[in-house]
């Protein structure tokens, strides 16, 4: 739907002179009305435009009002009718707050009244109020209006699709440059046949049995199978099964960190839970001494965050020992792996 601006301000109730009315003709976000003192009754602006329009959206920007009317009427009479009845912008909690000050509505369809919105109207006044609080100075950021396509507008998109249509048809030479390629295509279609030929012919022999039986693959000659070997996995792939076989749960960290943390563990190929079970190996633990802390000791390994963020920067599983938490000791079985290798696969702490 086209949008069309007011062609000037007739009259206003007041305006700061920092903020006049004609502000709200600019397309400058900056450009605000607001009235002339805080406390006012309310507050008004009336627009003209160039001709009759027939509304059918607003997008109003608010300014400390806490209620916004619209009413339109016509050049020819002083009458007029609510287009836009009163709507709410601002709480009165809010206004006393001094919050939400700018908020953004828009209106169209049922919203609008829909007896006075079939009609077209010339002028328009807007009238805000704020009886919530008599500190704030009120008015607008912004107004826009739009309207209801006329039906001039439609033809363009007619001359669009013709002009479109007539790229398809035939213009002089085309004919001549048709006929040329076909014959080409022809030539083209005789060369391949051609070749094709002896294809055939060998074909036909194969049928009658005259042709010389295939070979069998030699020793030298293995089959495509085994010729072809299992593709490598990727860098990625890999840095996906530095923590495999390892489960892990949590102690002591909350959202959106522990989140992070957990889709981390995921990549690096860990499993999660959400307590501590028989079959966790490693307590990611934020502080020691604590329930969960005391329930593990000698059960896992219970090592902080920068672990497993260790891991994910080395690209392999690193030794837990630097970043464990307190003094709890090391599971029953452990093998300890301080002298850990860079190999991933070789380098398990927990075996």
């Amino acid at each position: 739907m086209p949008e069309v601006k007011p062609e000037r301000v007739l009259t206003f109730s007041s305006e700061d002179r920092a903020f006049p009315a004609d502000n709200l003709l600019k397309c400058n976000a900056f450009s605000k009305w607001k009235c002339q003192q805080p406390a006012s009754k309310q507050a008004s602006v009336t627009f003209k435009f160039e001709r009759p329009i027939q509304f059918s959206r607003l997008d109003i920007g608010n300014e400390a009002s806490a209620f916004v009317e619209i009413e339109v009427s016509r050049a020819d009479s002083a009458e007029f009718e609510v287009l836009l009845p009163s709507s709410s912008f601002m709480s009165p909690m809010e206004a006393k707050k001094a919050v939400s000050l700018n908020r953004v509505r828009i209106f169209s369809g049922n919203e609008l009244t829909p007896s006075v919105a079939s009609q077209k109207w010339d002028i328009v006044r807007v009238t805000c109020t704020q009886p919530f609080s008599k500190e704030l100075q009120y008015g607008l950021s912004f107004i826009r209006f739009y309207r209801v396509p006329d039906p001039q507008d439609m033809p363009k998109e007619d001359e669009d699709r013709s002009s479109q249509d007539s790229d398809g048809a035939l213009k002089p030479g085309d004919l001549f440059k048709l006929a040329k390629k076909h014959n080409g295509e022809q030539e083209a279609t005789a060369t391949t046949s051609t070749e094709t030929k002896p294809v055939e012919s060998k074909t036909v022999l194969n049928a009658l049995g005259t042709s010389t039986p295939p070979q069998r693959p030699t020793a030298s000659q293995p089959p495509a199978s085994a010729a072809s070997p299992r593709p490598e996995p990727s860098t990625s792939q890999k840095r996906r099964r530095i923590l495999d076989g390892v489960v892990v749960a949590f102690s002591g960290y909350k959202n959106p960190f522990r989140a992070e943390l957990r889709d981390l563990c995921l990549r690096l190929g860990a499993q999660y839970r959400q307590e501590w079970t028989d079959d966790c190996t490693h307590l990611i633990c934020a502080f020691p001494n604590t329930p969960k802390w005391n329930a593990v000791k000698g059960k896992g390994i219970i090592a902080s965050h920068k672990w497993i963020q260790a891991c994910n920067a080395t690209k392999r599983r690193v030794s837990w020992r630097p970043y464990r938490v307190g003094r709890a000791p090391s599971p029953v079985g452990h093998v300890s792996d301080d002298n850990s290798e860079p190999n991933a696969d070789e380098d398990s702490d927990w075996e």
